[in-house]
C-alpha cells in the first residue's frame, strides 16, 4: 500500500496556475520525503465532486473563479462535518481584506483557512506548506492515545516516565486492536478468524501484542475491507510481512512492562533513567506514527433526531471525544445510518461510520462521579473489565454478553 501522507486538491480556473502549483507541491514533496496524492479542478462543480469522492486534507482554492461558484460559495458546499479540511484561498486580494471577508462569513473555519497571495513563488509555497504541516502535526488525538501522552509529558520521576511510557503503548495496542475487532466483525471476516489465545485471563501487553498482529494478519488477503488502511501500514509491509514494529513492541515488552512494571520490582532512579532514555524516543515514534488517527474522529453519540431531517436520515448529535482533556465540544451530524444513544464510534472521511461497542464504552465513574470513556482491558468469564483515563475500573456482564454474540462464529478461546 502506497504511503499517503496528504491529499492535496488544487483548483483554479486558470490551468496554467493548476500546473504550476502542482509542480511545486510535488518538488517540495520529494523534498521533504512526503507521500502525496494530488488531484486538480478547474471549477467549482469539479472541487465539490473530488471532495465528495476522495480523502482530501488540504484544498488550494482559487478566491476568484471565472463564472459559477466563488470561493466563499464553494468552502460553503464543502461537506466537512468534523473540520478535516484545511483551506489555502489562493487570491490576488490583499491578505487582511481577505481574511476580513472570510472570518465574517465563514467563522467555522478558524485555524483551518490559510492564505497564498499571487503571485507567489515557491518559497512561498513551502513557508504555507511547513505551516500546513505543523497544523496537522498539532490535531488531536483520539481521548484514549492523548490523554496516556499528556501523562507521559507531565511525569517528573524516572519511574513515573516508564509507567506512563507503558501506558502510551497500551493505548495504542487496545485502541489500534478494538478498531480492528469491530472491523472484522462488520466485515464478516471473524468466522475464519483464529486467535490461539484464552480471553480469559488477565490481557497483558505481550496478549495485547499478538491479538493485534493477529488481527491485522486477518486482513492481508483483503486490504480493502480496512476501515483505517493506514493501521496496516503502519504495522505491516507491501508484501504483507510484519514490519519491524513487532520486534521493538516486543523487546519493549520484555526488558520493561513485564520484569519492572508487572512484576513490581523497584529499581534506583539511575537504572529507571537508563530504560527512559532507550525507550523515550522509540515511544515518541510509535506515538507520531499514529497521527493518521486524527483523521478518523472518534466520538459519542449524545442524541438522534428523527424529526428534523428527511425520512432516510437522521440528524445526530455527537460528543467529539477527540483530544487530551475529558470535557468535550457537541456537534451535529446527519447520517443515514441507524446508531443508538451512547454508542462510541470513529468516523471516515466518506460518512461511514464504524461503532466500537462493546470494546469502548462511556459510563459514569463511580470515583469520579463524572462520565468517562472506557476502554477494553480484559475479558473475564462472566463480564468485560475496562479501564478509563482517571485508571478507574468499570465491570459490564451485559457488554460480555454483546462480545459473545459478535465473536459466536470465530474461533477464539474462551
Amino acid at each position: 500500500m502506497k504511503k499517503r501522507d496528504y491529499s492535496i486538491l488544487v483548483a483554479d480556473d486558470d490551468i496554467a496556475i493548476v500546473r504550476s502549483t502542482i509542480n511545486h507541491i510535488s518538488r517540495l514533496g520529494h523534498q521533504l520525503n512526503l507521500g502525496l496524492e494530488l488531484y486538480s479542478a478547474t471549477s467549482g462543480s469539479e472541487v465539490l465532486k473530488l471532495v465528495e469522492e476522495n480523502q482530501i486534507d488540504i484544498v488550494f482554492l482559487d478566491y476568484q473563479f471565472e463564472g459559477g461558484m466563488n470561493g466563499d460559495e464553494i468552502i460553503d458546499n464543502i461537506s466537512d462535518p468534523f473540520g478535516n479540511i484545511l483551506i489555502v484561498l489562493m487570491s490576488a486580494w490583499e491578505q487582511k481584506e481577505l481574511e476580513r471577508i472570510i472570518f465574517k462569513r465563514h467563522k467555522k473555519l478558524g485555524d483551518r483557512f490559510k492564505f497564498l497571495r499571487k503571485p507567489f513563488e515557491s518559497l512561498e509555497i513551502q513557508t504555507r506548506f511547513l505551516e500546513i504541516t505543523k497544523f496537522f502535526m498539532d490535531r488531536p488525538y483520539p481521548l484514549p492515545l492523548a490523554h496516556a501522552m499528556k501523562i507521559m509529558e507531565s511525569r517528573s520521576t524516572e519511574q513515573g516516565r516508564l509507567t506512563a511510557m507503558k501506558d502510551v503503548v497500551e493505548s495504542v495496542l487496545r485502541y489500534s486492536s478494538a478498531i480492528l475487532i469491530s472491523n472484522l466483525v462488520r466485515t464478516k471476516l471473524q468466522q475464519d478468524f483464529e486467535l490461539g489465545i484464552n480471553w480469559q485471563i488477565n490481557l497483558t501487553m505481550g496478549a495485547w501484542i499478538k491479538i493485534l498482529y493477529k488481527l491485522i494478519e486477518q486482513f492481508s488477503a483483503d486490504k480493502s475491507a480496512l476501515f483505517v488502511p493506514e493501521l496496516y501500514q503502519m504495522f505491516f509491509d507491501d508484501n504483507a510481512k510484519p514490519s519491524d514494529v513487532f520486534d521493538r513492541l516486543y523487546q519493549f515488552k520484555d526488558d520493561l512492562r513485564d520484569p519492572v512494571i508487572g512484576h513490581g520490582l523497584t529499581l534506583d532512579e539511575g537504572a529507571y533513567r537508563l530504560l527512559a532514555s532507550k525507550y523515550e524516543d522509540y515511544v515518541q515514534t510509535l506515538y507520531g506514527n499514529c497521527q493518521f488517527m486524527a483523521r478518523y474522529p472518534l466520538t459519542l453519540v449524545d442524541k438522534a433526531d428523527f424529526a428534523k431531517t428527511a425520512s432516510d436520515v437522521i440528524q445526530y448529535r455527537l460528543r467529539n471525544l477527540m483530544g487530551s482533556e475529558t470535557t468535550f465540544k457537541f456537534l451535529n451530524w446527519i447520517s443515514k445510518s441507524r446508531l443508538p444513544t451512547g454508542t462510541v464510534c470513529i468516523h471516515r472521511w466518506d460518512g461511514d461510520v464504524l461503532p466500537l461497542y462493546p470494546l469502548l464504552v462511556v459510563a459514569t465513574c463511580a470515583t469520579c462521579v463524572a462520565e468517562r470513556l472506557y476502554l477494553l482491558d480484559n475479558v473475564k468469564p462472566h463480564a468485560l473489565e475496562y479501564t478509563a483515563v482517571c485508571n478507574h475500573h468499570l465491570t459490564d456482564s451485559k457488554a460480555r454478553e454483546t462480545f459473545n454474540s459478535l465473536l459466536v462464529s470465530s474461533k477464539i478461546p474462551g
